[in-house]
This record gives structure tokens, C-alpha cells and sequence, in this order.
């Protein structure tokens, strides 16, 4: 897989606590196909626990994982903010009812902090 050997590329090319921070389609979302299919360069999307045994594959083991949310800069932005959080809630609690689970992250996106 070619992420594997990107994996191992930047590994010896980070600095001892160096970071790297990757944004990914999110394979959990209901909007990937929006993100995946929407620019042809992408060809996986990664879900939580999926991007987290790739990182460990490689043999990283500090990897924090993060929901890409709508940033807040202006009025239009802090309002689709605040419909995204209830948006999300309605999302876990349709997981919860489909899986018995409400965890995870739905965003189009998410954001791994990979530590050496």
C-alpha cells in the first residue's frame, strides 16, 4: 500500500518529537463520496481506527485524531459551526441506535498528529 511507504518515509524523516499532521477523507462520514470521489488524487479514506492501525503498522504510537470542523473567522462560519454540532449529535445518536455505539467522528475530514 502506498501509504505504508510514505509511513516509513516520513518516520525516518522526522526528528526525534518531530510531528506530523495529515488531513484525510473521512471513511465514517456520510459526505465521503463528496471529499473522496471529489478529487482524484484521493484514493482511500481512513476512519479513526483504520488511520490509527496503519500509524501502528509503522510502528508510530503516539497518534491523536481529531474532527475537522467548520473553523469560526466570521458570522456565516460560527453559524455553520453551531448547525454542524447539532447536526453531529443527531449523527451519534443514529449510530447509537444503528451500531449501539455512539462514537466517532462524522466531518468530511480528520486530522491525525503523528509523534516520533
Amino acid at each position: 500500500m502506498k501509504f505504508i511507504k510514505f509511513s516509513n518515509c516520513f518516520k525516518n524523516s522526522l526528528k526525534e518529537n518531530g510531528a506530523l499532521i495529515l488531513q484525510v477523507p473521512n471513511g465514517q462520514s456520510p459526505f465521503v463520496g463528496k471529499i473522496l470521489y471529489g478529487d482524484f488524487t484521493h484514493q482511500n479514506a481512513f476512519t479513526e481506527s483504520s488511520l490509527r492501525q496503519l500509524i501502528k503498522s509503522v510502528e508510530f504510537n503516539d497518534i491523536k485524531v481529531y474532527e475537522s470542523t467548520p473553523v469560526p473567522k466570521n458570522i456565516i462560519s460560527v453559524i455553520r459551526l453551531f448547525i454542524w454540532k447539532c447536526v453531529r449529535i443527531y449523527l451519534k445518536f443514529l449510530q447509537l441506535i444503528a451500531t449501539g455505539s455512539g462514537s466517532g467522528y462524522f466531518s468530511p475530514n480528520i486530522i491525525a498528529v503523528i509523534k516520533k
